[in-house]
């Protein structure tokens, strides 16, 4: 069993706001925005905790993306 968790933003300072990089896949700002990571709850962190495993996001009025690995 994998347990995910949603990956948290970084703040921005030159955009004064809360983050997420979707490396260009998700083109407009939304709520409904996510990427889920591994939980520590999976046993020893590493870098594998900070690998997305599954995003969605808002690219156009009533269109969105996810992509998952």
């Amino acid at each position: 069993m994998l347990v995910l968790k949603n990956k948290s933003p970084r703040w921005h300072e030159q955009l004064q706001c809360w983050c997420l990089n979707f490396r260009g896949r998700v083109t407009v700002a939304s709520v409904k925005n996510f990427q889920l990571v591994a939980s520590p709850e999976n046993g020893p962190g590493g870098p594998e905790h900070e690998k997305v495993i599954l995003q969605f996001g808002k690219v156009g009025k009533d269109l969105f993306t996810m992509d998952y690995r």
